[in-house]
């Protein structure tokens, strides 16, 4: 029988480890930090994006959605520091699936959309 990196992981004593550095990592963050949609909003959002639950108090529509463009917007040229100039990006996305809609949302969901995210900074 062969056993592979992973197998021998799990069961030795770095699989430990790793568990006991999980089960710190949730008691330093807290209950509601588990909670939390990896990947989604910004910490500094004016909106709550953190939870389900956020989207559903604060979103018109919660949609899985496919890029399709992307261009380059809001550039801002720095003359002095590190970072020589920043940009956003306004991203076109296709609407696959809608997962839910407000009863009264503010604006119409069609078949593409899009969004302004954040871009690049570009460092001397």
């Amino acid at each position: 029988m062969r056993t592979t990196w992973a197998d021998r992981t799990a069961s030795g004593p770095v699989g430990a480890v790793l568990a006991l550095a999980g089960i710190a990592a949730g008691v330093l963050v807290g209950d509601g930090g588990l909670d939390t949609v990896v990947g989604c909003g910004f910490p500094g959002d004016d909106y709550p994006s953190q939870t389900a639950k956020d989207w559903v108090a604060g979103a018109d529509h919660v949609v899985v959605a496919t890029p399709t463009a992307e261009k380059d917007t809001n550039r801002r040229d720095f003359d002095e520091g590190a970072i020589r100039y920043q940009t956003d990006r306004a991203v076109t996305f296709r609407t696959d699936d809608v997962l839910w809609s407000s009863r009264q949302p503010r604006h119409a969901l069609g078949q593409d959309f899009e969004m302004v995210a954040a871009g690049w900074r570009v460092y001397r």
